[in-house]
């Protein structure tokens, strides 16, 4: 069974940082240039967690993915057109071996049962 990839997107932090991180990550096991990214080797696959929330900001949903692994970095797109701050977003891609979904209230529910 092949899924669909992951697609996100987030915002850049002013130093760079996360999006370092994320480009190290997708190096380190394709095509390493630093005993830092061999050392990093390990941490090819990952799980991650998705929060979805609902219009009134509750946790509504978790999306939980297993043997998780980046196969797309995207670029950073600077703009000094605008006249105020402008945050950079980046896209990243996943493959993943699966996923599981988790409707929180329908817990909840559940366990105010008993």
């Amino acid at each position: 069974l092949i899924y669909a990839p992951l697609e996100v997107s987030f915002i850049v932090t002013e130093d760079l940082r996360n999006w370092e991180l994320a480009v190290d990550w997708i190096e380190g096991f394709t095509a390493p240039k630093s005993p830092e990214q061999w050392i990093n080797k390990k941490f090819e696959y990952s799980d991650a967690t998705v929060f979805l929330y609902n219009s009134h900001n509750n946790l509504q949903i978790q999306v939980e993915f297993t043997g998780l692994t980046p196969t797309f970095v995207g670029g950073l797109r600077f703009d000094t057109t605008s006249e105020s701050v402008v945050e950079i977003i980046c896209d990243m891609t996943f493959e993943y071996q699966s996923f599981s979904i988790i409707n929180i209230k329908k817990r909840q529910n559940n366990t105010n049962i008993g």
